[in-house]
């Protein structure tokens, strides 16, 4: 009941509408039976002769839970499910302005902030796939393309250079190097205007919270999540973004790595020197790109109008099948949650004994309230059975 009433509600379970319906208990999770719920009068579970429904909460825990969570765990299959319930239901903004604000009032130095792999980051990644695999693909495809047709001559560390290479001049490589970043560089600017709003608004937000506490760092952090946790990643693991369908061959993949080297340094403002040496004879390329990415950076954190930011579409009232697909998949989320909470019991006797202001005083002076239940419609018609 402490799970139940921490996912904030005690709901009164119907018979589902589907058999479909995930239930958020593993089967080897014990259950509650009928008789020991009647004694709770928020409760209650319907059975029929010696089988029992399974539970299907109609409300998501509070922000605060779930924070609590992902600071617990910092798993990202959770960080993932986390931030797709939100997404859900329209709670995402708020969930990630409490992780960012979380980590830049625990950072000590300017210069550390956002470079590990905190949930921050890891929440931030995850949202940027969530909703920028489209933006990606409009954007990097071709220049990964144009190093897959001319995978050679970029090589700039002498260590790497195989026997018979054809391409050993250095200075000439460096020089290639910095036409193909180039070219990624521009595909990137130029995709100002198809920058996803929710990541436009992200941008917008991030700034705006980074100055309050660090204001020289507003465009450089922008830089640092668009580039270190988005888009350099897509560029030397492109499978792992879906825009390839396989890993490119080594060759390849040395040229991407290169590439979004010299691009990541360029966004941080950091010339290279000790142990990448070998990269110093393109320092000249961050000095005269910095100030154009500053500007895109600057430019992609402009305030918008929450109005033009897209929202999780919700099923037409009328549209059986879509609400049923909503609340499988919400289900299906909140069974994730709902492990990790029932595997924590330390960790929840700590978030409800808080003296101050108790998460569970919380609940039971609602102060939280358990967001509305999707309706399920009274007559669902299953679709027609094709014909043979």
């Amino acid at each position: 009941e402490l799970i139940f009433l921490l996912l904030g509600t005690l709901p009164s379970i119907s018979k589902p509408a589907s058999d479909h319906i995930v239930p958020l208990a593993s089967s080897s999770s014990p259950s509650l039976s009928s008789s020991s719920s009647s004694s709770s009068s928020s409760s209650s579970l319907h059975s029929s002769g010696s089988s029992t429904y399974p539970f299907v909460p109609t409300s998501s825990p509070p922000l605060s839970i779930l924070t609590s969570l992902c600071r617990a765990y910092e798993g990202e299959q959770l960080i993932s499910t986390v931030l797709q319930l939100c997404y859900l239901e329209g709670r995402h903004t708020e969930f990630m302005r409490i992780i960012i604000n979380d980590e830049i009032s625990k950072c000590n130095a300017e210069n550390t902030l956002f470079r590990t792999d905190s949930i921050a980051t890891k929440t931030t990644r995850a949202y940027f796939k969530l909703i920028g695999k489209d933006y990606l693909r409009e954007t990097l495809y071709l220049p990964i393309c144009n190093v897959i047709a001319n995978p050679g001559g970029l090589e700039v560390d002498p260590s790497k250079l195989k026997p018979g290479d054809p391409y050993t001049n250095l200075e000439e490589n460096a020089e290639r190097l910095m036409e193909s970043t180039t070219m990624f560089m521009q595909h990137i600017i130029a995709s100002i205007d198809r920058v996803p709003m929710q990541m436009r608004e992200f941008f917008s937000s991030l700034r705006a919270m980074v100055g309050t506490r660090y204001p020289s760092s507003q465009v450089k952090a922008v830089g640092a999540f668009m580039f270190l946790r988005f888009m350099c990643p897509a560029i030397f693991s492109p499978e792992g973004f879906g825009l390839l369908p396989s890993a490119p061959v080594p060759d390849v993949r040395r040229s991407l790595i290169l590439i979004a080297k010299l691009l990541q340094n360029t966004a941080n403002g950091v010339a290279f020197g000790g142990k990448e040496s070998y990269m110093m004879p393109l320092n000249t390329f961050i000095e005269d790109n910095l100030p154009v990415l500053n500007k895109f950076f600057e430019n992609v954190s402009k305030p918008v109008s929450s109005e033009l930011v897209p929202s999780a579409v919700a099923p037409r009232p009328d549209d059986a099948a879509g609400l049923m697909r909503a609340r499988e998949e919400r289900a299906k989320l909140l069974s994730v949650v709902v492990r990790h909470l029932t595997s924590s019991h330390d960790w929840l006797q700590k978030e409800i004994s808080n003296e101050d202001d108790s998460l569970l005083d919380l609940l039971l002076e609602e102060k939280v309230t358990p967001l509305d239940p999707l309706p399920v419609p009274a007559q669902a018609v299953p679709p027609p059975s094709p014909k043979p």
